[in-house]
């Protein structure tokens, strides 16, 4: 059973969002989201999924929410 927990650990920390889903994620546009990507070092970097989609791993960007101050 623990065996099985750890597989699922890993499955979702593979996930994998696309632009809209991060964009929700972060209640932000997709013109402030390309923002990010310039301008700010500490924000998740893209992954290359195919010749024109990217992506961004699910636990990189909970881990980039978690870190932001809060409001």
């Amino acid at each position: 059973m623990a065996g099985n927990l750890r597989v699922r650990e890993m499955n979702d920390s593979a996930i994998v969002l696309s632009i809209p889903q991060v964009c929700a994620s972060l209640g932000i546009s997709r013109a402030t989201l390309d923002r990010y990507i310039k301008d700010n070092p500490t924000f998740p970097k893209k992954k290359k999924l195919g010749p024109r989609l990217v992506g961004f791993l699910r636990s990189d960007v909970e881990t980039y929410i978690r870190s932001l101050p809060d409001a």
